[in-house]
Protein backbone atom coordinates (compact mmCIF):
# COMPACT_ATOMS: atom_id res chain seq x y z
CA UNK A 1 0.00 0.00 0.00
CA UNK A 2 3.05 2.47 0.12
CA UNK A 3 4.36 1.85 -2.92
CA UNK A 4 0.80 3.20 -4.36
CA UNK A 5 0.86 5.71 -2.42
CA UNK A 6 4.29 6.78 -3.47
CA UNK A 7 3.46 6.70 -6.57
CA UNK A 8 0.08 7.18 -7.38
CA UNK A 9 0.90 10.49 -9.11
CA UNK A 10 2.17 7.94 -11.62
CA UNK A 11 -0.57 5.36 -11.85
CA UNK A 12 -2.88 8.41 -12.21
CA UNK A 13 -0.66 10.15 -15.32
CA UNK A 14 -0.35 6.69 -16.83
CA UNK A 15 -4.00 5.75 -16.74
CA UNK A 16 -4.90 9.62 -18.25
CA UNK A 17 -3.23 8.89 -20.93
CA UNK A 18 -4.18 5.12 -21.92
CA UNK A 19 -7.69 6.28 -21.82
CA UNK A 20 -6.69 9.29 -24.16
CA UNK A 21 -4.74 7.02 -26.51
CA UNK A 22 -7.99 4.78 -26.51
CA UNK A 23 -10.25 7.23 -26.92
CA UNK A 24 -8.33 8.80 -29.81
CA UNK A 25 -8.19 4.97 -31.39
CA UNK A 26 -12.09 4.69 -30.96
CA UNK A 27 -12.97 7.86 -32.48
CA UNK A 28 -10.85 7.30 -35.97
CA UNK A 29 -12.42 3.59 -35.80
CA UNK A 30 -15.79 4.11 -35.09
CA UNK A 31 -16.30 7.55 -35.72
CA UNK A 32 -16.95 9.11 -39.31
CA UNK A 33 -14.76 12.01 -40.71
CA UNK A 34 -15.62 14.20 -43.42
CA UNK A 35 -13.78 13.87 -46.66
CA UNK A 36 -14.21 17.04 -49.66
CA UNK A 37 -13.09 16.36 -53.27
CA UNK A 38 -12.70 20.50 -53.53
CA UNK A 39 -11.59 20.02 -56.86
CA UNK A 40 -15.26 19.06 -58.71
CA UNK A 41 -17.35 21.02 -56.64
CA UNK A 42 -17.72 25.11 -57.29
CA UNK A 43 -18.45 24.49 -60.92
CA UNK A 44 -15.91 23.42 -61.74
CA UNK A 45 -16.73 20.03 -63.54
CA UNK A 46 -17.98 20.75 -67.80
CA UNK A 47 -18.75 17.61 -68.69
CA UNK A 48 -19.49 14.56 -66.53
CA UNK A 49 -18.80 10.95 -67.39
CA UNK A 50 -21.11 7.98 -65.69
CA UNK A 51 -19.98 4.26 -65.80
CA UNK A 52 -22.50 1.92 -64.43
CA UNK A 53 -20.99 -2.12 -64.21
CA UNK A 54 -21.22 -4.93 -62.15
CA UNK A 55 -17.92 -4.13 -60.00
CA UNK A 56 -15.14 -6.58 -61.35
CA UNK A 57 -11.58 -5.49 -61.79
CA UNK A 58 -11.84 -5.72 -65.45
CA UNK A 59 -15.45 -5.43 -65.96
CA UNK A 60 -16.11 -7.00 -69.66
CA UNK A 61 -18.50 -3.52 -70.44
CA UNK A 62 -20.10 -0.45 -68.92
CA UNK A 63 -22.96 1.50 -69.70
CA UNK A 64 -21.81 5.42 -69.91
CA UNK A 65 -23.84 8.61 -69.84
CA UNK A 66 -21.77 11.44 -70.79
CA UNK A 67 -23.48 14.63 -68.78
CA UNK A 68 -22.98 18.11 -69.65
CA UNK A 69 -25.68 19.95 -67.93
CA UNK A 70 -24.61 21.94 -64.86
CA UNK A 71 -27.08 21.42 -62.88
CA UNK A 72 -27.38 18.37 -63.13
CA UNK A 73 -23.46 17.94 -62.43
CA UNK A 74 -23.90 20.29 -59.53
CA UNK A 75 -26.57 17.57 -58.00
CA UNK A 76 -24.24 14.89 -58.58
CA UNK A 77 -20.45 16.50 -57.81
CA UNK A 78 -23.01 17.43 -53.98
CA UNK A 79 -21.75 13.43 -52.91
CA UNK A 80 -17.95 14.72 -52.65
CA UNK A 81 -18.92 17.57 -50.49
CA UNK A 82 -18.68 16.21 -47.02
CA UNK A 83 -18.63 12.68 -47.67
CA UNK A 84 -18.80 10.98 -43.73
CA UNK A 85 -16.25 8.19 -43.91
CA UNK A 86 -14.78 5.92 -42.52
CA UNK A 87 -11.14 3.32 -43.72
CA UNK A 88 -12.93 0.16 -45.52
CA UNK A 89 -11.47 -3.27 -43.86
CA UNK A 90 -13.11 -5.28 -46.31
CA UNK A 91 -11.33 -7.37 -49.58
CA UNK A 92 -12.68 -6.73 -52.90
CA UNK A 93 -13.86 -10.34 -53.38
CA UNK A 94 -16.83 -8.83 -51.07
CA UNK A 95 -17.55 -6.50 -53.81
CA UNK A 96 -17.77 -8.64 -56.51
CA UNK A 97 -20.58 -8.00 -58.64
CA UNK A 98 -22.31 -5.44 -56.88
CA UNK A 99 -23.41 -2.38 -58.75
CA UNK A 100 -20.79 0.03 -59.24
CA UNK A 101 -20.75 3.89 -60.60
CA UNK A 102 -17.16 5.33 -61.75
CA UNK A 103 -16.88 8.79 -62.05
CA UNK A 104 -14.73 10.52 -64.97
CA UNK A 105 -15.17 14.37 -64.17
CA UNK A 106 -13.52 16.73 -66.71
CA UNK A 107 -12.54 20.14 -65.32
CA UNK A 108 -12.44 23.40 -66.45
CA UNK A 109 -8.62 23.56 -66.80
CA UNK A 110 -8.23 20.12 -68.57
CA UNK A 111 -7.59 18.15 -65.96
CA UNK A 112 -9.59 14.71 -64.97
CA UNK A 113 -10.50 13.61 -61.59
CA UNK A 114 -11.79 9.65 -61.33
CA UNK A 115 -13.75 8.42 -58.40
CA UNK A 116 -15.87 5.26 -57.95
CA UNK A 117 -18.44 4.34 -55.09
CA UNK A 118 -19.60 0.43 -55.13
CA UNK A 119 -22.93 -0.19 -53.45
CA UNK A 120 -22.42 -2.70 -51.27
CA UNK A 121 -25.75 -2.78 -49.33
CA UNK A 122 -28.50 -0.62 -47.63
CA UNK A 123 -25.96 2.20 -46.04
CA UNK A 124 -23.36 0.24 -47.05
CA UNK A 125 -20.84 1.80 -49.84
CA UNK A 126 -17.83 1.37 -51.10
CA UNK A 127 -15.71 4.72 -52.05
CA UNK A 128 -12.43 4.70 -53.98
CA UNK A 129 -11.53 8.00 -53.68
CA UNK A 130 -9.04 9.92 -56.59
CA UNK A 131 -5.61 9.18 -54.37
CA UNK A 132 -6.34 5.43 -54.16
CA UNK A 133 -7.79 5.68 -50.28
CA UNK A 134 -10.71 3.24 -50.03
CA UNK A 135 -13.49 4.54 -47.89
CA UNK A 136 -16.80 3.39 -46.08
CA UNK A 137 -19.71 5.44 -45.84
CA UNK A 138 -23.15 5.24 -45.33
CA UNK A 139 -23.94 7.37 -48.17
CA UNK A 140 -24.80 6.83 -51.64
CA UNK A 141 -26.76 5.01 -53.74
CA UNK A 142 -26.82 2.81 -57.19
CA UNK A 143 -27.82 5.01 -59.83
CA UNK A 144 -29.42 2.42 -62.06
CA UNK A 145 -29.97 4.93 -65.22
CA UNK A 146 -31.33 7.49 -63.40
CA UNK A 147 -29.21 10.08 -64.84
CA UNK A 148 -29.66 8.20 -68.69
CA UNK A 149 -32.31 10.55 -69.87
CA UNK A 150 -30.27 13.36 -68.95
CA UNK A 151 -27.17 12.47 -71.10
CA UNK A 152 -25.52 10.71 -73.91
CA UNK A 153 -25.88 7.12 -72.89
CA UNK A 154 -24.32 4.29 -74.80
CA UNK A 155 -22.65 0.70 -73.98
CA UNK A 156 -18.74 0.58 -73.70
CA UNK A 157 -16.04 -1.72 -73.52
CA UNK A 158 -14.54 -2.37 -69.64
CA UNK A 159 -11.49 -0.71 -70.77
CA UNK A 160 -12.67 2.83 -70.73
CA UNK A 161 -13.97 2.25 -67.10
CA UNK A 162 -11.86 4.40 -64.72
CA UNK A 163 -9.47 1.95 -63.32
CA UNK A 164 -10.30 0.90 -59.40
CA UNK A 165 -6.64 -0.04 -57.72
CA UNK A 166 -7.74 -2.37 -54.90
Amino acid sequence: MDFIKRHWVWFVSFGTILLTIITVFAIKEFMPSKKVLSEVLGGAVIELELFEYPYAKHPPEAKRTVITDPVVISEITKFFDGTPVKPYRGSSELLLDKTATAFRMHLADGSVVEATHIFAGNYNTVLFWPDGAVYSTEWGRPYEGFYDDLGVTEQVSGAEVPVVNF
